[in-house]
């Protein structure tokens, strides 16, 4: 079961309705809620702005590209595989091309923990 699935069912919410909450109460920009709240609904978006959907859109790929590859802890252990399916067509992605990405993913993932680990230290 997909995780903001079983989200919904113990807690009656899931970490998107969560995201939104937090992004009000922060008064982030709009954009970047809408974005909070529709990262795995990205058909969803209700923006009429050119770049709304695409972004939610590629947020939603790179979320269950990571949780498909165990890359991160963002705890999905099921992500929608259907919904990787889709996204990956609308990005004319097949299943060479995303497996291709991994290499890539991996050694940006390596220059975030460098990254953080300076942060932390400064």
């Amino acid at each position: 079961m997909p995780l903001d699935q079983a989200e919904r069912e113990v807690m009656g919410l899931d970490h998107t309705q969560v995201g939104r909450m937090i992004g009000e109460k922060w008064q982030l920009n709009p954009g970047l809620i809408k974005l909070l709240a529709n990262h795995h609904l990205p058909d969803h978006y209700d923006d009429n702005e050119e770049t709304g959907e695409p972004l939610a859109a590629s947020i939603a790929l790179a979320d269950a590209f990571v949780n498909l590859r165990r890359l991160g802890s963002a705890g999905n252990l099921y992500p929608d595989r259907q919904l990787t399916r889709q996204l990956a067509r609308q990005w004319g992605l097949g299943k060479q091309e995303m497996a291709s990405l991994l290499p890539e993913v991996e050694k940006e993932i390596e220059r975030a923990k460098v990254f953080l680990a300076v942060a932390r230290e400064t």
